[in-house]
C-alpha cells in the first residue's frame, strides 16, 4: 500500500473512532481538478477551463465544490485530504478530473503537473485511481468519479522506451471493481483517446443544466449520446460500476413547504384534555365546542377549564385539515396549615 492510501485510510480511522464530524459537513460534495500546465511537456489547453465549467455546474445543483487547478503531486494529495474532511457524512461524493492519465498493466494513474515519467519507478509519483475510489466510497448514497483524462500524451512512449515490451498503453484501462455504490465515468472508452476539445465537459454541463432531475445513469447516457453526435461517433464515453434500485438524481432535494390554506377552507378541530371532562371553548367562534368542530385556518383562542385545575387560555395556530390539540391541565396547589412542635405559637388547648 503506498503512502497516499495509508494517509487517507489513517485519517478515516481517526474520524470513525473519535466520532468527529465537522459542523459544516455538506450533503453533497465535489472535488474538481483541472491540470493544464505540465512542467515537462504535453501541456493541455482545455483541462482547467473544463474543470471550471463542471465545478460551476455542480455548484448550481447544490454541491459544495472544492475547485483546484494545475496541481503537483503533493497538492493533489492535499486536495484529496480536503475532500476527506469536507465529505464526512455526505450523501454524494463526486470527483471530476481533467488532465493527463495513463494505464500501466491495466491499472490507472492520474499525472500531476510536476511528474516526469521516464521509467516505471516514476509511477510512485502519480496518483492511483484507487486513491480516488477510496474517497468517494465513503458516500452514504452515491460515489462518482469522472475522468476526463483519456488524452493523447507522450508518457506512454517514454515508459515503454528501452523496456523491449509494452508496459504502458494509451488511454485508460477498464475498471473492473468500483466498490460500494460507486460509478466511474470515462470521457471515452478504455484504450481510446479523447481529443483535448472540451466536448465531454460541455456535454456534462449541458445535461446537468437541462436534466438535473434524471437518474444519474440516464444523465450519463445523455452525455454519451451528445458526445458521440458531436464527434461523429469517434468518441464514446463509458461508465463502469453498478447501482441498486434507488433513484439517484443530481437535482438538489427540495424542501417541502407547509401547505397554504386555500380561501374558504375549514379545518376540523379536536381538543383532548388531561384529565377528561374539562370544559372547552373556542372563544373566536360562536358555536359551542364539540369534537371535530369546523373552524377557519388561523389563530384561535382556546380556553379549557375544570374545577380544581388551573385554566388554560392560549392562542393556537390551526392550519391542518384535521388537527388534534392536547391540553394538560395543572392542578391547583392548595396550601395546608400545619403546626410544628417546635413552633413558639402553640394552640390554646382546653384542659
Amino acid at each position: 500500500m503506498n503512502k497516499c492510501n495509508r494517509h487517507i485510510i489513517c485519517l478515516g480511522i481517526v474520524m470513525l473512532f473519535t466520532g468527529w464530524l465537522p459542523a459544516w459537513a455538506a450533503e453533497r460534495v465535489a472535488l474538481v481538478i483541472g491540470n493544464d500546465r505540465y512542467e515537462q511537456e504535453a501541456r493541455l489547453r482545455r483541462a482547467v477551463s473544463d474543470a471550471k465549467i463542471v465545478g460551476d455546474a455542480l455548484s448550481r445543483v447544490g454541491f459544495q465544490v472544492i475547485y483546484k487547478k494545475d496541481l503537483d503531486r503533493q497538492s493533489m494529495l492535499d486536495a484529496l485530504s480536503d475532500l476527506n474532511r469536507a465529505a464526512v457524512g455526505a450523501r454524494w461524493i463526486v470527483i471530476y478530473y481533467a488532465g493527463h492519465g495513463i494505464q500501466v498493466h491495466n491499472k490507472n494513474y492520474l499525472i500531476p503537473v510536476n511528474v516526469a515519467l521516464n521509467r516505471r519507478g516514476d509511477l510512485f509519483n502519480t496518483i492511483p485511481l484507487e486513491a480516488l475510489l477510496l474517497e468517494v466510497n465513503q458516500a452514504q448514497e452515491l460515489g462518482l468519479v469522472l475522468l476526463d483524462s483519456c488524452r493523447n500524451n507522450p508518457f506512454v512512449a517514454q515508459l515503454n522506451q528501452g523496456t523491449g515490451r509494452s508496459v504502458a498503453a494509451r488511454g485508460m484501462a477498464r475498471v473492473e471493481s468500483t466498490g460500494g455504490n460507486t460509478l466511474v465515468g470515462f470521457s471515452t472508452r478504455e484504450g481510446d483517446i479523447a481529443a483535448d476539445n472540451g466536448v465531454y465537459a460541455q456535454a456534462l454541463v449541458a445535461q446537468l443544466k437541462e436534466h438535473p432531475g434524471q437518474d444519474v445513469r440516464q444523465l450519463l447516457g445523455g452525455v454519451r449520446d451528445q458526445v458521440m453526435r458531436q464527434t461523429h461517433q469517434s468518441q464514446q464515453p463509458y461508465t463502469y460500476g453498478s447501482l441498486g434500485g434507488h433513484y439517484y438524481s443530481f437535482a438538489k432535494p427540495a424542501t417541502p413547504s407547509p401547505p397554504t390554506p386555500s380561501p374558504g377552507r375549514c379545518c376540523q378541530l379536536w381538543v383532548k384534555t388531561v384529565p377528561d371532562g374539562a370544559r372547552v371553548r373556542v372563544m373566536s367562534i360562536g358555536p359551542k365546542y364539540r369534537d371535530g368542530i369546523q373552524v377557519k385556518p388561523g389563530k384561535h383562542r382556546i380556553r379549557v377549564e375544570k374545577e380544581g385545575y388551573q385554566p388554560y387560555d392560549q392562542r393556537v395556530k390551526i392550519d391542518q385539515d384535521k388537527q388534534v390539540i392536547t391540553v394538560d391541565l395543572k392542578p391547583i396547589q392548595v396550601a395546608q396549615a400545619s403546626t410544628s412542635i417546635d413552633s413558639p405559637f402553640k394552640p390554646d388547648i382546653p384542659r
